[in-house]
């Protein structure tokens, strides 16, 4: 779900279609995406856009309200407020600066996401006892793999989920692999015995 998010940045993103697309209510998908993501789903939007937009300040030459505007922001002043509170420093700041470390500060959990001004990012992932599943087939059915489990072993099982992020491992490279002949590994976060 989190790459159908990421190539769907441009447009709105309802929660209705989004619980559809990942076969939950959408009141089962809201709290699901959050215990998966570790943030609320319209925060993770928020993120994404802010995340580019800083991207898009350092590599290429388009003017801040046109990146703004990009980003989803109505006017430059709410951009410049939001991206000030997200990496501590105005967008021209940003931009002048050479090198800096992003540093992204996420309003609901104090967690932070480190970046060297690209599209991916560093975060501490706590230990402990994880459920993990193999997903055989393309990434586009992973939606399928996680109603699985959330929607059956989770609920059969007598364990909680902690609030913390799901991890996935893609366990081959898909620039040389079929869709179908695909593998993940998706790792839940537990609640200890």
């Amino acid at each position: 779900m989190q790459m159908v998010i990421q190539q769907n940045l441009d447009r709105e993103l309802p929660l209705e279609e989004l619980a559809r697309e990942s076969y939950f209510s959408e009141y089962h998908f809201h709290r699901i995406f959050r215990a998966v993501v570790g943030e609320p789903l319209m925060e993770y939007i928020r993120r994404l856009r802010l995340e580019r937009a800083a991207s898009h300040l350092k590599h290429t030459r388009n003017s801040i309200t046109h990146i703004a505007f990009d980003a989803g922001y109505q006017t430059h002043e709410a951009f410049t407020r939001a991206f000030k509170a997200a990496f501590g420093c105005s967008p021209s700041s940003f931009r002048s600066s050479n090198g800096a470390t992003v540093l992204y500060r996420s309003d609901s959990d104090n967690k932070e996401l480190h970046s060297d001004e690209g599209d991916i990012a560093v975060q501490t992932i706590g230990g402990g006892e994880y459920a993990v599943t193999t997903h055989f087939g393309p990434y586009d059915k992973l939606g399928e793999t996680y109603h699985r489990l959330f929607g059956q072993w989770l609920l059969q099982s007598d364990r909680e989920l902690r609030s913390e992020p799901c991890i996935e491992f893609y366990l081959n490279d898909p620039e040389s692999t079929e869709p179908e002949d695909l593998l993940t590994d998706i790792c839940v976060p537990l609640q200890p015995k």
